[in-house]
């Protein structure tokens, strides 16, 4: 595996790398959900490189950005296991050197949910993203699902810029009692992580009234509500930051087609997000969820 750490070195690699050429952007301590992309890019490029950035722009809080974890040995053997093909990791400093000044702004999909709650969040994303992208050239860029909101803003970006990238998007990967995996879960404690799978419980529970037929997003969202709300009254521990039901793709209040149903909690100072996909008119039963 290449080991590359200034953009300049990215964007020679890339021009003499193989087509297809993908890149999974990622912020480091690397677990299933990123492996999976890894091999989703491999099964359909001749060339993978990861992306190893913790990008401060899309911090609100600087004790949320030191906290954030950090293992780039790990990843980095990790990784290479795998066969990725290329790993890139610069410093904060060539990413955004001294007299750095300029953002891509983000609205439409960037404003609701995570929007309100992490003000200036999607900016970073975008800018961060932008940058890879345009670095890296490559054909095919790789997402979860497990970042609804974030993969609509990514989108929207791609298309409203025109940069010639396919932005590919993974089904969610859970662990065994369905939290999504997310490098925030290794600051769980004990408990926290006894608590955290109750966001995804109560999303599916929603997405189990939508299947049955039920259409209100009041009725949806109250049933994931009230899942969340009997944790509580059983004694977890968290509060909850927002559960919308909103388009697939806009990320504006649901009326018809494809919904994301989203939420938020907070254990202590830990986030956790999640989101289901509803699929109108899934008639063959099939989950884009599974």
């Amino acid at each position: 595996m290449e080991l590359l750490s200034t953009p300049k070195q990215l964007m020679a690699y890339c021009r003499n790398a193989t087509r297809p050429l993908g890149i999974v952007p990622t912020m480091g301590s690397i677990h299933q959900g990123h492996i999976e992309l890894v091999k989703q890019a491999q099964s359909e490029c001749d060339t993978v490189i990861v992306t190893l950035f913790i990008n401060p722009l899309q911090f609100g809080e600087e004790k949320d950005f030191d906290s954030y974890p950090r293992s780039i040995n790990e990843d980095s053997e990790v990784l290479s296991s795998y066969g990725v093909d290329a790993l890139y990791f610069p410093e904060t400093s060539l990413i955004y050197p001294d007299g750095f000044s300029t953002s891509i702004n983000v609205y439409g999909p960037a404003l609701p949910m995570e929007g309100l709650t992490r003000p200036g969040h999607f900016d970073g994303v975008a800018t961060i993203v932008a940058k890879l992208l345009i670095n890296s050239g490559p054909d095919n860029a790789y997402f979860g699902r497990k970042d609804g909101q974030q993969l609509a803003v990514i989108k929207r970006m791609v298309k409203d810029l025109e940069i010639p990238t396919n932005i590919r998007e993974i089904d969610t990967v859970r662990e065994a009692d369905g939290l999504a995996y997310s490098s925030r879960n290794n600051l769980l404690n004990s408990n926290q992580r006894l608590a955290a799978p109750i966001l995804y419980e109560s999303l599916s529970a929603g997405k189990m009234a939508f299947e049955g037929g039920e259409r209100n997003p009041l009725v949806i969202t109250g049933v994931a509500f009230e899942i969340l709300e009997a944790a509580k009254r059983k004694g977890l521990l968290f509060t909850i930051d927002y559960l919308e039901m909103v388009d697939l793709m806009s990320m504006m209040p649901w009326s018809s087609g494809d919904a994301m149903l989203a939420g938020a909690i907070r254990l202590g100072d830990i986030r956790i997000i999640d989101n289901v996909i509803l699929v109108e008119n899934n008639i063959d039963g099939i989950s884009r969820e599974e």
